[in-house]
């Protein structure tokens, strides 16, 4: 399927009494909460996140993560659409 041009915010749930540590995913078009993986790092989960709510609605696997104040964006990019700087 052709990138969607949404962009997928996530971030960290700490653990509760009844849940563990996870990721909540989301974008315009669906949300899905990931359970933390011990063996990833910080932004390798968060990336995790995102590439299962793309998958799950059918979509490519985001090309860039950065870090936000709230978490991290997973954003779609190709040649096509790059807007060169002056």
């Amino acid at each position: 399927m052709p990138c969607p041009k949404q962009a997928i915010e996530t971030k960290y749930l700490g653990p509760t009494n009844h849940r563990g540590a996870r990721i909540v995913a989301k974008c315009d078009a669906g949300r899905k909460v990931v359970p933390w993986e011990y063996e990833l790092d910080v932004p390798d989960n968060h990336a995790h996140a995102a590439c299962v709510l793309a998958e799950s609605l059918g979509w490519d696997m985001p090309t860039h993560l950065a870090s936000t104040q709230k978490g991290y964006v997973a954003v779609y990019s190709d040649a096509l659409s790059y807007i060169p700087l002056p």
